[in-house]
């Protein structure tokens, strides 16, 4: 269930907006927002102005849709959790993460060389070997940590496609 209270739905808004890699002015635009009223929500201030009943109605719509790529999950925002508690459910919307790649890949996998092509183009191999790689070391911690000390890859393609459309 959507959080009702407004202060709660920030909260989520802030976690769906962090996972996606938005920035908050960019957010705001994509719901229609001002952001002078978008920023004021986010601010230092000891009390924020609670967002406008249509805001707010946009703002569940955004976070219905966030969670339904999560699995349904809420998402945690990270600095609002007691020190442990998010980590259960982090490894369940991995494993959640991993159905959905391993039900896309699928597509490919029994697909048409066409549509391996397309995906090797929008994909960076190196960015895909990585994570392959992370997600098979982090199985095994003296692996792990003999891994991380010879990594110094760093996840960089998608990254680098957003900044480029800045």
């Amino acid at each position: 269930m959507i959080a009702e209270n407004p202060q709660e739905l920030l909260k989520e808004l802030e976690a769906c907006r962090t996972a996606r890699g938005l920035p908050r002015r960019k957010l705001a635009g994509e719901l229609g927002i001002p952001w002078e009223s978008f920023r004021q929500w986010f601010g230092n201030r000891q009390r924020k102005p609670t967002p406008r009943r249509d805001y707010l109605a946009k703002i569940k719509d955004f976070v219905a849709v966030c969670r339904t790529e999560l699995g349904g999950a809420p998402v945690a925002a990270a600095k609002d959790v007691v020190a442990g508690q998010e980590i259960p459910e982090r490894a369940e919307r991995i494993k959640h993460l991993l159905l959905v790649l391993e039900s896309e890949l699928r597509f490919f996998r029994d697909g048409k060389k066409m549509d391996r092509d397309v995906f090797r183009t929008t994909l960076d191999s190196g960015d895909v070997g990585y994570i392959s790689s992370l997600l098979g070391m982090l199985g095994d911690e003296d692996q792990f940590k003999r891994w991380r000390t010879l990594t110094n890859y760093q996840f960089n393609h998608f990254r680098k496609e957003r900044s480029v459309g800045r």
